[in-house]
């Protein structure tokens, strides 16, 4: 017995592609304001580039690599969101 995927199989993954590919672009995004504006915003405060170099590119860095795990999920993902093949 073999499960075949469907239509609705295909748009649930899209989605899910479409929302991890999304959480990336925000991350970088918000990455980009931080190392622009030189505070970054962690749970209990922020850091400062200037009164603490190493705490900042740290967090940056925590940051870059929750972005990269969305982004390497959305692109292995892809496979799961393939159109289903019609019996011929």
């Amino acid at each position: 017995m073999t499960d075949t995927p469907t239509n609705s199989d295909y748009l649930v993954g899209r989605f899910f592609v479409g929302l991890l590919a999304s959480c990336a672009v925000a991350l970088l995004l918000g990455i980009g304001w931080e190392i622009h504006t030189g505070i970054a915003h962690k749970k209990f405060g922020v850091d400062l580039r200037e009164t603490d170099p190493s705490g900042f590119w740290i967090e940056i860095a925590f940051q870059a690599i929750f972005a990269a795990g969305f982004a390497w999920g959305s692109f292995h993902l892809r496979k799961f969101a393939r159109k289903p093949m019609r019996n011929r």
